[in-house]
């Protein structure tokens, strides 16, 4: 309705101008031309009106032209005739503006939507576009900073695209790497398995998965590589994408289990094999003395050979249990000056008699200068002992082991050295590593569980010193030198009495154990050291013991049935409290069964097996707990 008012308001405004420029213009024009500013209006109101304002503005055009500009019909100056042909031309003329203004005013409108609907459509493509360039950056910048490898190849094997990954991976660029083929890079036993692969995704046309190797800056890597291929819109493969992932790390640590995993089995075969060897002259031994020889000389002979092997399982006890005591940080140095010579030289007597056994001759070089070290004296001892034993295994019979020790600078310099089966160059940082033996590579064994050594090094290392095996190679001998720091020179604490020293008197000692084989050997032993024992298998029994037998000293295992040996300590310390002695005598020996011990009101802790002297000492104590 609004557009209706509009175009007859626009018609009337039409007829209005018309009317008065036909006015002004009549003294010029003709009277038989009275419509030209009404073809004028038809048209305009044709255009921008609409065609019932343009159908008006024609018929009211005419009328007011002919009643206002034309001659009277049948005048002298016009015929009837010739008014009504003028009057016709007019509306005609006028009638066919309004049909080609009608058509012009629909083409623009069709033109105009047609234009509109171009503009959108221009607009959607551009926002379209605009999308998918911000797609395209966003995926382009996920796959650049991506720590996977990706790059696309063609069927020809030729590159089309490479992540900014695996061109910082292999030190190049897209423009020397695109357009190429693996072939033009790598050597031929590197390229042969890769273009396999791809021929292998192309003739299956589905994704796989393959273990691919390349050498970058000289280290081989490995890659697990995904490939699949990539079709076009008739369905034909064009192209092969792959996405690489560098596993050489994994694969090295899938390795180094696997050593370790070899290791541990070779460990526990000769573990079964070293407790085999001394368990079997004991038991042999065992089984004589139980026997009824009587020959006396044999019967020593059989106990030397029950002490000397079970000191060697102790031995080999000992030494796992300070390899666990270093990996978990439990073992504590005790650390004061140590004359390093001294103990060398009571080494090097103490191993003589295993030296000579072996027919290996064990020499000292004399003299030995005075070092002083700021050490565990014990834990020196160990690290020489263990040089000897290792020097002495492997060493044939009418060999020779040389010991010395010297002053290099501000460090002490111990080496050991063979004429025995030497090491091969490539195994010589080895013979540390745990459970290796020195001739892991060698057609012979001399046993052992590769612990002594690895012992060496970690407590070497400890003490702030180094250790270094050294060896011309197979056959040629070997040497192990130890580095350690020297001490500024200082009185050195007073030597200690032997616990054998401590002269005892008879005690009351009470032994509370479940293993009746420990139990009775104690009873034997402390029986001959001049003591009164009596013994009990468990702890209510034990207490029982104790009420009537009235024990000075009550030696104590911790793992009992029913009560365990802390609920039994607390009980005789509630019961007799601190007159009464009582020594925890366990196989555990680390700190926090110490510190547990010692919280339920234990004075000492020995470990089985326990050391006679250790033992003594014990019963010194009392002693002089008694007297003080």
């Amino acid at each position: 309705m609004p557009n209706a008012i509009r175009g007859y308001g626009l018609a009337v405004l039409a007829l209005l101008f018309a009317t008065l420029v036909r006015w002004l213009l009549d003294p010029y024009l003709n009277l038989f031309v009275p419509f030209p500013s009404y073809f004028v209006a038809v048209a305009l109101v044709g255009l921008y009106g609409g065609l019932g304002p343009a159908v008006f503005t024609m018929i009211a055009g005419g009328l007011i032209a002919d009643y206002l500009f034309m001659p009277m019909r049948g005048s002298e100056l016009m015929s009837d005739q010739e008014h009504w042909v003028s009057l016709g031309f007019f509306y005609a003329s006028a009638a066919v503006l309004i049909a080609m203004a009608e058509w012009l005013r629909s083409s623009k409108v069709q033109l105009a939507s047609a234009m509109a609907t171009a503009e959108r459509e221009l607009a959607q493509r551009d926002q379209a576009e605009a999308a998918v360039r911000g797609s395209q950056a966003r995926l382009q910048a996920i796959i650049d900073n991506s720590p996977l490898v990706l790059y696309i190849k063609d069927t020809d094997g030729r590159y089309l695209l490479a992540n900014r990954s695996y061109l910082e991976l292999f030190h190049t660029t897209a423009a020397q790497l695109l357009g190429i083929t693996d072939h033009d890079r790598f050597a031929k036993e590197v390229a042969d398995p890769l273009r396999n692969n791809d021929l292998e995704v192309i003739r299956s046309g589905r994704a796989q998965e393959f273990e691919e190797s390349a050498d970058i800056d000289g280290e081989h890597r490995t890659y697990t590589s995904t490939k699949f291929p990539l079709h076009d819109d008739t369905g034909r493969i064009y192209a092969v994408c792959g996405i690489s992932l560098d596993i050489t790390d994994r694969k090295r640590q899938q390795e180094e289990l696997l050593e370790i995993d070899r290791r541990k089995d070779q460990f526990l075969s000769m573990l079964a094999h070293e407790l085999r060897n001394p368990l079997a002259p004991i038991v042999t031994a065992a089984e004589f003395l139980r026997s009824a020889a009587t020959d006396a000389a044999k019967q020593q002979r059989a106990i030397e050979v029950i002490v000397r092997q079970a000191r060697h399982l102790t031995h080999l006890v000992d030494d796992l249990l300070d390899i666990a005591r270093i990996n978990t940080g439990r073992i504590q140095l005790r650390r004061d000056a140590v004359e390093l010579a001294p103990l060398v030289r009571q080494a090097v007597d103490d191993a003589r008699s295993r030296f000579a056994g072996r027919e290996v001759a064990l020499e000292l070089a004399e003299p030995l200068p005075a070092l002083l070290i700021l050490a565990d004296e014990a834990r020196i001892r160990q690290v020489i002992d263990n040089l000897l034993d290792n020097a002495a295994k492997y060493t044939d019979p009418g060999g020779r082991v040389r010991v010395a020790l010297e002053q290099n600078g501000d460090a002490c310099v111990l080496s050991v050295s063979d004429t025995g089966v030497g090491i091969e160059s490539r195994h010589l940082e080895r013979v540390f590593h745990l459970f290796e033996q020195a001739d892991a590579t060698l057609d012979r064994s001399a046993g052992g569980l590769g612990l002594g050594l690895n012992l060496v090094k970690r407590i070497v290392e400890m003490h702030g010193g180094q250790v270094q095996a050294r060896s011309e190679g197979l056959g040629r001998g070997s040497e192990f030198v130890v580095r350690l720091p020297l001490a500024e020179r200082r009185t050195r604490r007073g030597t200690q009495p032997s616990p054998l020293d401590h002269a005892t008197d008879s005690r009351r000692i009470l032994v509370i154990e479940d293993n009746a084989d420990a139990a009775e050997s104690m009873e034997m032993l402390l029986v001959a050291l001049g003591h009164t024992v009596q013994l009990a298998a468990d702890g209510p029994s034990g207490l029982a013991l104790a009420a009537t037998f009235q024990p000075h000293t009550v030696l104590l295992d911790l793992g009992l049935p029913e009560m365990d040996g802390y609920q039994v300590a607390r009980e005789l310390r509630q019961r007799f409290g601190n007159d009464l002695r009582l020594v925890a005598v366990t196989g555990y020996g680390q700190e926090e069964y110490r510190q547990r011990s010692r919280a339920a009101g234990f004075d000492e802790h020995l470990v089985k097996p326990v050391a006679i002297d250790a033992l003594v000492q014990a019963l010194a104590d009392v002693q002089e707990s008694t007297a003080s």
